[in-house]
């Protein structure tokens, strides 16, 4: 077992000023620009275990809470609804992530071994833009996986059938955000349910 809990104090963080009359430009602006602080809390656990002969469970959980403490009123803040606000989050940083899977390796008679799998996988709600909002947020997803793997006796030959996003589930990796500008906004989905058979060879 392996657990961490920490304290991250960030200074001079890298936000894009909305405006820069420093630099003689007006709206908009887009300069990056040492524009904030922040304080980041989290804990995190890695759990390996071995409950009985041929058993192995692994999981794994965090969770993360990011605060603004100062926003450079040219970057976000009171009276700049485009820009980051206090109490939002930054891009891509979910507050939950966990993951979880089981295997079992059974011995056969010939002394090769089919070993099935389960794995599952959570991640929470996150955002694609330092400047929350629906049109780039990214909600909370499952995804479950599923692998049975054969090994020969002299562990030099395996071969795996394995199946990816059991559930055929539809989530987004990604989102690209231009809603206040052009109306639109779209996203890279993740992949769908997949198939595959892997066979190895040591030498």
């Amino acid at each position: 077992m392996n657990g961490s809990v920490f304290l991250s104090k960030y200074n001079d963080l890298q936000l894009t000023l909305l405006s820069c009359p420093q630099y003689g430009a007006g709206l908009p602006c887009a300069v990056v620009a040492n524009a904030g602080n922040a304080d980041m809390k989290g804990v995190e656990l890695e759990v390996i275990a071995h409950p009985g002969d041929g058993w192995t469970i692994d999981a794994s959980a965090s969770t993360l809470n990011f605060k603004y403490t100062y926003l450079d009123p040219a970057a976000g803040g009171p009276g700049r609804p485009t820009g980051p606000q206090y109490g939002m989050r930054p891009a891509y940083v979910p507050k939950l992530k966990g993951s979880i899977g089981i295997q079992y390796e059974f011995d056969l008679a010939s002394g090769a071994s089919i070993t099935p799998r389960l794995d599952a996988s959570y991640q929470g709600e996150m955002y694609a833009s330092g400047s929350n909002a629906e049109t780039n947020r990214i909600g909370s997803y499952a995804l479950a996986n599923a692998r049975l793997t054969w090994r020969s006796a002299m562990k030099d030959w395996e071969a795996s059938a394995e199946i990816t996003n059991l559930d055929n589930k539809y989530y987004f990796l990604t989102r690209f955000d231009q809603y206040t500008t052009t109306g639109v906004t779209d996203g890279q989905p993740g992949r769908p349910r997949e198939f595959a058979l892997t066979v190895k060879r040591k030498f």
